[in-house]
């Protein structure tokens, strides 16, 4: 039997037996959230008077998470979150590089984002150990969890390099934070607090405590090499390989003060050995019966990042950001090799009653080319378990045979 499995029966056990005495409060968490939205794309080419051909391509992209937090001793828990998508269309519509909506996956009828054993120690120390997706921790902030561009969740410096942790898929890791206890949102359980954000293939988890407290926070992680979501077989969400599939490590410092945020942190992967990595890029992993022999590790790449989010009175806040990847050799840069070496962003959220609008740009330099990417945004809370938003996407890439994209989504959401 699987080692985290034996484990993790262990503890739901543990948690049965301690439910009985009066010492531990028993109190589990729950919350679902569903969120549906429509998609529509429209392209031209502009290299000449003759390629000015625009059409438009429609898509529903539906995602279902659920979540609990099961209190087993005192200062334990057991934390399982769930994700299920589904996409009318078979593949994304967009051509962009960097995914203008977060909501973007294959069809996926139930796969894992988190399933671990979480230590509270005291009121700055905690300590999460199981399978775990990196959403749930990094690029969660407020004002980056207003839009709807994969980009505005991990940066694709990151996204785009590794076939790490990341929407849709997760994979066994320890994650530490250092900081005071955050205290709970304002908002119920289950209540609606913002839309799922995410990244180029990825969905950031929407944070479910306020950060608007002042102090240095600390979290620290590390993931095995390379993220799965099935249940059997060698990509199976389970593995823990890190000859085969490498390790990902993630750093971040935080700073809050007076409702602004400040946020500087770094990946770092080591990759398997060089002729593992190439041999693994280029199959499946499944269909991989034992790698050829090589050295036992690669070489190491870094990817530093950071962003702002500034508050300038109660109902502006601007947001600004920078990252760049580096490789320490020409293999390093994880599966897919370095799809995108810099990034940089900057806009703004204004709240106003129920409504927050806001606007973001940014610009990415993959190597297919670079792209400019503007959206504009608007999430509206029609009552404390619903939410609707309506978002515009315009997409520019000079290098590309199409060179102009735009997007428009409008997007439900439901909590409870």
């Amino acid at each position: 039997m699987n080692p985290l499995l034996l484990a993790l029966s262990m503890l739901f056990a543990l948690g049965a037996e301690a439910r009985n005495t009066d010492s531990l409060r028993w109190a589990p968490e729950w919350g679902a959230e569903l969120i549906t939205e429509q998609q529509v794309t429209t392209k031209g080419r502009y290299r000449s008077a003759t390629e000015g051909d625009a059409f438009i391509r429609k898509n529903c992209a539906n995602l279902l998470r659920l979540q609990a937090n099961l209190p087993i001793a005192h200062g334990f828990s057991v934390d399982v979150g769930s994700l299920s998508t589904f996409m009318t269309a078979k593949e994304s519509i967009g051509d962009d590089l960097q995914t203008f909506s977060n909501l973007d996956a294959e069809r996926i009828p139930f796969a894992l984002s988190q399933c671990g054993v979480n230590w509270n120690a005291g009121d700055h120390h905690s300590l999460f150990l199981g399978i775990r997706n990196m959403n749930e921790d990094y690029f969660c902030s407020p004002v980056t969890s207003l839009f709807t561009n994969s980009s505005c969740g991990i940066f694709p410096t990151i996204s785009a390099n590794y076939d790490i942790a990341n929407y849709p898929v997760a994979s066994v890791g320890v994650h530490y934070r250092y900081g005071p206890t955050p205290s709970p949102s304002p908002k119920g359980r289950g209540e609606v607090t913002s839309p799922i954000n995410g990244s180029s293939e990825d969905v950031v988890s929407t944070p479910l405590h306020s950060r608007e407290g002042s102090g240095v926070c600390l979290q620290v992680s590390l993931y095995n090499g390379r993220g799965y979501n099935r249940f059997t077989g060698r990509e199976n969400v389970f593995r823990f390989c890190p000859k085969d599939d490498g390790l990902f490590g993630l750093a971040e410092v935080q700073y809050h003060r007076g409702g602004s945020s400040y946020f500087l942190g770094s990946s770092i992967y080591l990759s398997p050995s060089t002729r593992t990595h190439e041999y693994s890029a280029t199959k499946p992993l499944s269909s991989i019966e034992s790698p050829p022999s090589g050295d036992t590790w690669g070489s190491l790449s870094f990817t530093p990042w950071a962003y702002t989010e500034q508050r300038i009175n109660d109902r502006l806040s601007i947001i600004a950001g920078y990252s760049h990847a580096f490789d320490t050799s020409p293999q390093s840069g994880g599966l897919r090799g370095a799809a995108c070496r810099d990034f940089a962003g900057l806009g703004g959220r204004y709240a106003w009653d129920r409504a927050e609008l806001g606007v973001f740009t940014d610009y990415a330099n993959f190597a297919e080319g670079s792209e400019w990417a503007t959206e504009f945004t608007c999430m509206v809370t029609l009552t404390p378990h619903f939410f609707l938003q309506p978002s515009v996407h315009a997409i520019f890439m000079p290098e590309a045979t199409t060179t102009f994209q735009g997007a428009a989504t409008l997007r439900l959401g439901v909590a409870f």
